[in-house]
């Protein structure tokens, strides 16, 4: 069994979400529309077949908001059983990205990815995945230098962790959609 945990935040107005919400655990409401619901799914389309996924459309329960900073936050877990010799790239696929999220040509973003691989197949001595974690938001002064730390932890202490930028391109395939080389003085 595989346990999928999605924790999102987005703009207040778009997804409203307030005390009473949370109080209720209600899931959250569009205050707009979407035009291509976040879900997460196989990357390629079809790549999946006969290994137990199925794409995961359910929006997620409202957790958190901010009238201050107009964000609401969600969370969501799914369990699914998934073959054991499974080996797949899934993403959560989405649009609608808030208007002031430019691409490196100063263009309104649309369609955005998140892609991951999960692969079940054995291997010895057992191997635990490396865990990563950080704020669903982080806020940065625009033309400053900052210093993001993301903490990581592989607990087999043989893994290399290292970050990198995602690719449009490569063995995942489209990581980022309209995102990609965002950040174009960054570094990492």
């Amino acid at each position: 069994e595989v346990i999928f945990y999605q924790a999102h935040s987005w703009t207040l107005s778009r997804l409203n979400c307030d005390q009473a919400l949370i109080d209720s655990l209600g899931l959250y409401v569009d205050g707009s529309s979407f035009t291509g619901e976040p879900f997460i799914a196989c990357q390629p389309s079809g790549g999946c077949s006969g290994t137990g996924f199925t794409t995961i459309r359910q929006a997620t329960y409202c957790t958190d908001f901010s009238t201050v900073v107009q964000i609401s936050s969600g969370a969501l877990i799914t369990r699914m059983t998934l073959n054991r010799n499974a080996n797949i790239l899934v993403g959560f696929n989405g649009n609608s990205w808030a208007t002031v999220i430019k691409d490196a040509n100063g263009s309104t973003v649309d369609f955005w990815k998140v892609i991951t691989r999960i692969d079940l197949t054995q291997k010895y001595p057992i191997n635990s995945s490396p865990v990563t974690g950080s704020l669903p938001l982080i806020r940065v002064i625009e033309g400053q230098t900052a210093i993001i730390q993301i903490p990581a932890a592989d607990w087999d202490r043989t893994d290399d962790i290292r970050c990198r930028w995602a690719s449009s391109s490569g063995t995942a395939g489209d990581e980022c959609g309209d995102i990609c080389d965002n950040l174009t003085s960054a570094n990492l």
